[in-house]
């Protein structure tokens, strides 16, 4: 199974414009302690997804005027809270967030599985797939991103499955994958690392359920500097390497190798007027994801900085 075949999205359906606010016997908001004197209340998208405690009925309410009460701060709105859990999904529609290429570091990514705490679509989420195989990935630096994860031998059915259950249920975007190895670029290393807890070795790079459903998958082999620089060579080309060095500085971060080379004539007189210009740093990761190069125009101790990769060590001639 190639990789694209491995991993499905469900696609992140946005709050609606009506919802239906959970409300008391004489038609006020249903409210409990928020932060900071504010209450919290509590939207539904599905009416009769209210829990029993939370008010006695519903009655209609627009997202743009529960998302003015919540600037206003007289209100912090929660949409579709389950039953024992205070949040929900913000009544606010976020704009997306720059697209980011660089991975993640493993250091930075921690993995905890989906619970009703985070809304009644990750509740539904749980329940449509295996035991112990739904997860939410939270980077916890600077970024503070986050993917829903879920584990399962046939992602295509999955998603048709979760869809017919979530309804019109509003909810983020669901990364669904048949083996570890087909998260996407940016989470796949940080994935295998967090979940590690619950990953075993099985067959080289297979997904499966055993006793409680713990994902089984094959720990790869992670690329040497030696590996690193032969595919600085291939990507290069023959007839750039004539005039380049490229086995004389590097850097190895926790997730990464860097291969760093200047011209041969630099190297061999010492001018510093033979330095190349513009040669970014060739950046191989150890899991054999696919190459990519640094910015020219910050250091790489800043750029390593900004996505959280730890320096294991480092030769500069």
């Amino acid at each position: 199974m190639n990789d694209t075949a491995a991993r499905r999205t469900l696609h992140a359906v946005p709050v609606p414009d009506e919802l239906h606010l959970a409300v008391d016997d004489r038609g006020h908001p249903a409210t409990v302690p928020f932060d900071r004197g504010r209450s919290a209340v509590f939207a539904y998208t599905v009416p009769s997804d209210r829990p029993r405690d939370r008010g006695t009925t519903t009655r209609l309410a627009r997202r743009r005027d529960l998302a003015a009460d919540e600037r206003s701060g007289r209100f912090a709105v929660q949409v579709d809270a389950a039953a024992g859990s205070g949040d929900g999904l913000r009544v606010t529609n976020d704009a997306g967030r720059a697209r980011r290429f660089v991975p993640y570091a493993t250091s930075a990514v921690r993995a905890i599985g989906l619970t009703g705490a985070s809304g009644i679509w990750a509740q539904v989420v749980r329940r449509v797939s295996r035991p112990e195989s739904a997860f939410m990935l939270l980077e916890t630096g600077q970024f503070g991103d986050s993917v829903a994860l879920v584990v399962d031998p046939d992602p295509e059915s999955w998603v048709a499955r979760a869809a017919a259950a979530l309804g019109p249920r509003p909810h983020p975007e669901v990364v669904v994958v048949a083996t570890l190895d087909s998260v996407p670029l940016l989470w796949r290393r940080a994935a295998r690392s967090a979940l590690q807890g619950s990953v075993t070795t099985a067959g080289q790079g297979s997904v499966t359920t055993a006793g409680q459903g713990s994902v089984m998958t094959a720990a790869p082999r992670d690329l040497t500097l030696a590996e690193a620089r032969q595919r600085f060579v291939a990507e290069t080309g023959d007839g750039n390497l004539r005039d380049l060095l490229w086995d004389r500085a590097h850097v190895e971060t926790e997730d990464w190798w860097i291969v760093l080379y200047d011209s041969r004539a630099w190297y061999e007189t010492g001018n510093p007027l033979l330095r190349l210009a513009g040669n970014a740093p060739f950046v191989v990761p150890k899991d054999g994801s696919p190459s990519f190069r640094l910015r020219t125009t910050t250091s790489i101790e800043a750029q390593l900085a900004d996505v959280g990769q730890r320096v294991l060590g480092q030769f500069l001639s």
